[in-house]
């Protein structure tokens, strides 16, 4: 009988039904551990001025990859306050017009998105600013339904956790507005970057701009 006890609990194959059960209760905690993690990291967030954003860190290992050992990070954070008052309108205004009303997600947008780009043509997009706000400092760059799903909850998050002003505070500060108006990423090579303030009217904080190589 001994024996026989013995080589029951060594045989691999077998999986008794206890084990079975812990398993599964493990495998349950997994999407309570993500919604605690991502509702902490909103929240955090908040309160705390991020320090970088993952678009920030995502362009900064691609100049790294292409070995351009000179680009450096100069970012600036700047509050709401210490914006032109013009600034949020002209943001709105530019991005997402119907920002002080959506939840998020703006349906009317995605609509005539998706009836311009069945006409062909150039693709449009209907990101709101809550939408790049998630994916600019929470994602990854790229194209997935898992990274979609990611910047659909983010959004939510953010839109039930933030003020409208903060969003918009944050989007401000992070957002990337193309190759020569961009924020304080840009390599030395390409001239010497200069963050606008406030005093420069509508132009945006966290945005730079590249002045050949002029050192002034």
């Amino acid at each position: 009988m001994g024996a026989e006890r013995s080589n029951h609990k060594a045989d691999p194959g077998l999986d008794p039904p206890r084990a079975r059960r812990w398993r599964w209760k493990r495998l349950l905690w997994l999407p309570v551990l993500f919604v605690a993690i991502t509702v902490l990291q909103v929240v955090l967030l908040r309160f705390l001025d991020p320090p970088v954003s993952t678009v920030m860190m995502w362009r900064y290992g691609e100049a790294l990859s292409q070995r351009d050992w000179d680009y450096r990070l100069h970012y600036q954070w700047r509050d709401l306050d210490q914006m032109a008052p013009s600034l949020p309108i002209s943001l709105v205004a530019a991005e997402d017009q119907r920002f002080p009303v959506h939840n998020g997600f703006d349906l009317q947008a995605i609509e005539k998105a998706r009836d311009h780009n069945a006409r062909g043509g150039r693709l449009r997009g209907a990101s709101t600013i809550s939408q790049q706000v998630a994916k600019n400092l929470f994602l990854w760059q790229g194209r997935s339904w898992v990274r979609k799903g990611l910047e659909v909850w983010y959004t939510l998050l953010i839109e039930a956790l933030w003020p409208k002003s903060r969003i918009l505070e944050v989007y401000a500060n992070i957002a990337e507005f193309g190759a020569a108006a961009f924020f304080p990423f840009m390599s030395k090579r390409q001239g010497i970057v200069h963050v606008i303030g406030p005093e420069n009217g509508a132009t945006l904080p966290g945005m730079t701009v590249v002045c050949g190589d002029s050192h002034t």
